[in-house]
Formats: structure tokens, C-alpha cells, sequence
């Protein structure tokens, strides 16, 4: 009888899970189209922002051709990362993350969806990560916190 509790109890942790996922998604979703509207208001030519951001940007897809090979397993990381980040906002439970040098990576998780599969080739994991360090960057050190953002978003795209 416990057990059949639990596992209804968990049932219903899921499913609100995925409701409460579900319904944030539009909210991250305005957020990113907020943000993006403003870059793209601010983009003019002697902006300093976008300058900086842009300056970021390449010089990151100079590092990449430069050390491309060296980077693979720093994309496979960051890869399989965002199949576990996905994974965990639905409340699947990782039973395996590996990256290899040669082999690539896989995260095995208790069950997945099209999201989980879906999230490395539109979620741009570090640049999410990086966007609430802003509050705490120094207005002199924008810029450098900028370059850094570029970067992030050229490492997604590569």
C-alpha cells in the first residue's frame, strides 16, 4: 500500500512538474524576445555594447578554427549538460553523464521527450548561465562581461 503510494505521489510531482515547465516556457520565451528586441534596438554602428558583444564573438570563432579539436570536448560537455539540465526541469533522474575525448558523450536519464532531446540545438546553455552574472559585473567591466556573452553565444552556434 506505501509503495503504490509513492509512486502515485510521484505521478502527481511529475505532472505538476511539466505543467509548471510548460507554463513557464512562454515567460522564458518572452524574456529571450525582450532581451533580443533590446540588442537589436541598441545596434547601432558606434554602439559600445554591441561593440563589445561583437568583438566577442569573433574573436571566439578565431579560437575555434585555431583550436577547434581541443574545444570538441568542451562542446560535448556542454552538449550532454544541457540534455541534464532539461532532464532535471522535468524530474528525470540522471543515472549516467560521460564525455569522452574520442567517443563523444551521453547522459542516460529515468525517461526523456522531445524537449530533453530537442534542448542542445536551441538552449544556449552558458549564455543562460552567464545573464544573472550581469547584476553583479561592475559598470567598467561591462564591456569585458559582454565579450565574454559574445563568445558564449558564438560557442552555441559553432
Amino acid at each position: 500500500m506505501e509503495k503504490q503510494r509513492k509512486l502515485q505521489l510521484k505521478l502527481i510531482l511529475k505532472l505538476l512538474g511539466k505543467v509548471l515547465t510548460v507554463l513557464a516556457l512562454p515567460f522564458f520565451g518572452y524574456g529571450f524576445s525582450v532581451a533580443t528586441s533590446q540588442m537589436v534596438k541598441a545596434a547601432a554602428p558606434n554602439n559600445n555594447r554591441l561593440i563589445s558583444f561583437g568583438i566577442g564573438f569573433v574573436l571566439f570563432l578565431i579560437v575555434w578554427v585555431i583550436f577547434r579539436r581541443a574545444l570538441q570536448v568542451v562542446c560535448t560537455f556542454e552538449h550532454e549538460l544541457t540534455h541534464l539540465v532539461f532532464g532535471l526541469l522535468f524530474l528525470k533522474r540522471p543515472h549516467a553523464f560521460v564525455v569522452t575525448l574520442r567517443e563523444g558523450g551521453h547522459v542516460k536519464l529515468s525517461g526523456s521527450n522531445f524537449l530533453i532531446f530537442l534542448a542542445p540545438y536551441f538552449f544556449p546553455t552558458i549564455s543562460y548561465f552567464l545573464i544573472p552574472i550581469a547584476f553583479f559585473v561592475p559598470r567598467e567591466s561591462m564591456p569585458v562581461y559582454l565579450s565574454i556573452l559574445g563568445a558564449s553565444v558564438a560557442f552555441h552556434l559553432v
